[in-house]
């Protein structure tokens, strides 16, 4: 089973197996402040260990070690906020795509990335907007080009890309938690 259907599974079943909201095993549990230096910081420590304790079984047919797992496997997931400094027509891809330069600022600096939102966005309005990226991937060429992040989107009802964006400003760097 795959990282994605673990954590949607942890989260309908977190209610009857764990006897705690979902909202306190997750997002919001991490601390930030936590990270274990060992690990070169992919990790954060979990804050509300009381949830996890009380955990009655974890996940179905994987007892507490599956929902220790998905907690990990989140935690290991570098996902953070970068404010686009560049955009780009990408001719050479296979699908109509866009060359994007974002800055995150602190220890990650500028990375640059292959998006297929050329359905929902403008190459010429999205400098300066601020998007979610996975920093922590190895990069991927694409047409030459080397990815070195992952911008994150959800599908609309057509199935087009709509970029992940906070809805305020907020500092570049910041970590998803």
């Amino acid at each position: 089973m795959g990282r994605p259907a673990k954590i949607a599974q942890l989260v309908e079943h977190a209610p009857e197996k764990c006897g705690v909201p979902s909202s306190n095993l997750g997002l919001g549990t991490i601390s930030k402040a936590a990270r274990p230096k060992s690990q070169g910081g992919l990790f954060h420590e979990i804050a509300a260990p009381r949830a996890i304790d009380h955990c009655k079984g974890g996940l179905p047919g994987q007892g507490n070690r599956g929902l220790m797992e998905t907690l990990e496997a989140f935690a290991a997931v570098d996902i953070r906020v970068g404010t686009i400094r560049a955009a780009e027509t990408f001719p050479e891809a296979r699908k109509p795509a866009y060359k994007l330069t974002v800055d995150f600022g602190g220890e990650i600096g500028i990375k640059r990335s292959s998006v297929q939102i050329t359905v929902r966005y403008q190459v010429d309005e999205l400098v300066g907007k601020q998007v979610l990226a996975v920093v922590n991937f190895p990069p991927k060429r694409i047409a030459g080009f080397p990815s070195e992040i992952l911008i994150l989107g959800v599908p609309d009802e057509a199935g087009n890309v709509v970029l992940i964006r906070p809805d305020f400003a907020v500092p570049d760097c910041g970590r998803l938690y």
